[in-house]
């Protein structure tokens, strides 16, 4: 292999690794920041097909019964009975 070839595919190799490394610069400030506002979720405060956040996986209860609760991936207040596109059954 000549000298031409050899500089080619290192640089064909430098740039894979670039490339590779373009969706961890895109990622958007909520992504970076943990959790994500309601509207990049579609929250809404009532159950979609039965489902709802209580049900949910990521769903945090408050400590009082009956109040709004909080999620791991969705920022802000959440209703017990509400969902989002981030449902994930218990």
């Amino acid at each position: 292999m000549d000298k031409l070839q050899k500089e080619r595919r290192r640089m064909l190799a430098r740039g894979m690794i670039m490339l590779a490394g373009i969706p961890v610069l895109t990622l958007s400030h909520a992504a970076l920041a943990g959790k994500a506002s309601k509207s990049d979720f579609h929250y809404q405060d009532l159950p979609n097909e039965g489902k709802r956040c209580m049900d949910c996986a990521e769903f945090l209860p408050a400590q009082a019964a009956n109040s709004a609760g909080a999620c791991r991936i969705v920022d802000g207040v959440i209703s017990p009975n509400g969902w989002c596109m981030a449902f994930t059954k218990k």
